[in-house]
This record gives C-alpha cells, sequence and structure tokens, in this order.
C-alpha cells in the first residue's frame, strides 16, 4: 500500500491485484477478529458478552495475517486495545487505502504516536458506528 495510491497484493503467480475491503453488512453479519484479551475491565468482559451478537468472531493473535485478511475483504472487522505503531501501522494504512475506516474506540483518528485507546476497523464510518455500538457501548 502506499498512501493515495491504493492497496495491492501480489499472487504466487506475481500478478498483483487491486485489495478491496469488505463491502460494509450490518453490524449482527459481520465476521471478524476481536483481540479482547488486552482490553481493560469491564470492557473485557462487555466485549466478551457481547461477540455472540456477531455472525462469527476469531482471535488468530497475527496482526499481519489479520489486517491481509481486512484489506483483502475477507473479514469485515478487527478490534485491537494496543496500539504499537510498528504491530498497527503497515495494516491501518492498507485498510484505509483499501477502502476501510478505522478510529479509536472514542471515535478520534488514529494517529501512529497515540499508544492507547484501541482501534476499530470496519468498511466503512456508519458500520463503524454501529459495530461500536453493539461491541463496546455496554462497557
Amino acid at each position: 500500500a502506499v498512501r493515495g495510491q491504493g492497496a495491492w497484493l501480489a499472487g504466487a503467480d506475481g500478478v498483483e491485484r487491486t485489495m478491496s475491503c469488505a463491502a460494509p453488512l450490518p453490524a449482527r453479519e459481520m465476521c471478524g477478529n476481536a483481540s479482547w484479551r488486552y482490553l481493560p475491565q469491564p470492557m473485557r468482559d462487555a466485549v466478551a458478552r457481547n461477540l455472540p451478537r456477531l455472525m462469527g468472531s476469531w482471535d488468530f493473535r497475527c496482526a499481519a495475517h489479520e489486517y491481509l485478511m481486512l484489506g483483502d475483504g475477507k473479514c469485515d472487522f478487527l478490534l485491537f486495545n494496543r496500539t504499537l505503531p510498528w504491530d498497527h501501522l503497515a495494516g491501518w494504512l492498507i485498510h484505509r487505502e483499501a477502502g476501510g475506516y478505522c478510529a479509536h474506540f472514542d471515535g478520534t483518528p488514529y494517529r501512529p504516536t497515540d499508544l492507547d485507546g484501541g482501534l476499530l476497523y470496519a468498511p466503512d464510518r456508519e458500520s463503524w458506528l454501529e459495530l461500536r455500538a453493539l461491541l463496546l457501548d455496554a462497557a
């Protein structure tokens, strides 16, 4: 990914194709990665309680793989509490260039110097708001 130029992925044959996020869905129909283990209490319990309200969730514990899935439309959302730039900056750029929306849990934009506040990724702002309400508003 290059800022302002899109995101692409090279296949085993060397052919590059443009990456694109999944189309927006109602939050209850979304599947994605929720790295809930590092959330502070009581947010951790609230998110764990709310995850079954989604179509599906998992945690591979490998941000690089999860970002490739998100940027390529293979999942709908990602949720992280830890926001270290070496784990998230490249994935944030891929997702942004693939057309997605990301913000801290409080709705503020992500900046690499922000080490707190969690990150929630979704296909667009509207689905981000719905997903945030479903997962985090009770926290």
